[in-house]
């Protein structure tokens, strides 16, 4: 292991990846460094510039150059006897549709899986038992918005989500079911009450798709 002397950051983003990273490593030794420390390098939400809202911990970023170029990067490093030091902050997640963690809470809540993962105050205001998650994302009053149509409901791959803009936020699986079983009885046009088993189980269907250990755990926590 390389002795730790003197460290030079660099802060990675598209317009400086691991390609200019390397290129860069020859000089950083003639200056006497002997560790580079790098910004974050998991992948991160699309665009970012900094690398502190990572959505995949377990990817390098392809904004970055990929796992290949990363290779490269710490081979040239080692070449020249230097060393790196990450930076890994658990805090540093992006609350963005790509992060299938944050995903799996807003279509679980407080039964996710991955709930304990983030930081969250589970509100119960006016009067509700529903755990709700409250993200000041709208940029006017909520009937502005709606009138505008950048409010809408949507089928994204297996989820009917909302869509603000950019922004994209899963149904929770109850409030699928319910969608389901509405447009089921309004299909029947019977009056027959709709069976919220069957709605349930069609939404998580949407929701997890074919993954049979997905659907087990839905069944856990929908239990």
């Amino acid at each position: 292991m390389t002795d730790l002397r003197a460290t030079y950051r660099l802060q990675l983003s598209s317009g400086f990846d691991f390609g200019d990273a390397a290129d860069a490593v020859p000089y950083l030794h003639g200056l006497g460094i002997s560790h580079l420390s790098l910004s974050p390098v998991l992948a991160s939400r699309p665009g970012s510039t900094h690398g502190y809202d990572v959505c995949d911990a377990h990817r390098i970023d392809d904004d970055l150059g990929g796992e290949g170029a990363f290779r490269d990067l710490v081979d040239r490093v080692h070449e020249h006897g230097m060393g790196i030091v990450l930076d890994i902050v658990p805090a540093h997640m992006a609350m963005h549709h790509t992060n299938d963690h944050w995903f799996d809470v807003l279509r679980f809540g407080p039964a996710s899986r991955h709930a304990s993962w983030f930081d969250i105050d589970w509100s119960r205001e006016h009067g509700t038992t529903v755990d709700r998650v409250m993200l000041p994302v709208l940029g006017d009053h909520y009937g502005t918005v709606v009138d505008s149509g950048d409010l809408r409901v949507e089928r994204c791959g297996h989820d009917l989500v909302i869509r603000y803009l950019d922004r994209i936020f899963p149904l929770s699986i109850a409030s699928t079911a319910r969608l389901i079983a509405r447009a089921a009885h309004a299909e029947t046009q019977h009056g027959d009450e709709p069976d919220p088993q069957n709605a349930r189980g069609t939404s998580t269907q949407l929701a997890l798709g074919d993954s049979p250990a997905e659907h087990v755990e839905a069944e856990r926590t929908l239990a």
